[in-house]
């Protein structure tokens, strides 16, 4: 895409958090802008993707690995704050 201002707006645009000034503004831009129009579609598309994938629950297993995995790294990076970095060598 070119260096314009348009492009930086159109995810916000979708998100529905622009100004109303800025609202009327890129709707004048973009039906002679191919580029921002392709771009807006793509924007548009991820962000449904996104909303279908998010109302979709993991299975309770997955989180729970999930969890336990969590939990033993950050165990263990506690175990090594406590010991000095001298002793733990290549």
């Amino acid at each position: 895409m070119t260096d314009h201002p348009y492009g930086e707006l159109l995810g916000p645009y979708v998100l529905g958090e622009l100004s109303i000034e800025e609202v009327r503004e890129l709707e004048r831009h973009l039906p002679e802008c191919f580029e921002c129009q392709e771009k807006l579609d793509d924007v548009r598309w991820a962000h449904q993707q996104l909303r279908e994938m998010s109302a979709v629950s993991p299975p309770p297993e997955l989180k729970d690995r999930v969890l336990s995995k969590v939990s033993t790294h950050a165990s263990g990076n506690q175990r090594r704050a406590l010991i000095p970095w001298t002793v733990l060598g290549p």
